[in-house]
């Protein structure tokens, strides 16, 4: 985890360091995000960040599904 604002709208923002430029499988990533989405129960944003120079190369994010709540309600 990189950062939450529990105060405010909740997102989960994560960074994966992509070692030599190597991103995600678009498909894991999205399957992964949505999962955390589900059980976090707000949006959640994962930045892929080149260790070298510290820039964005890519940002995946999901929204929870309408009826899944994190307290199993």
């Amino acid at each position: 985890m990189v950062d939450v604002n529990l105060a405010g709208d909740r997102r989960l923002i994560l960074h994966h360091r992509a070692l030599n430029r190597v991103l995600l499988e678009e498909r894991d990533a999205r399957y992964v995000l949505q999962h955390l989405a589900d059980l976090w129960g707000y949006d959640v944003l994962m930045k892929e960040i080149d260790p070298g120079s510290e820039s964005v190369l890519k940002e995946h994010a999901a929204t929870p599904r309408s009826g899944i709540l994190p307290d199993g309600g």
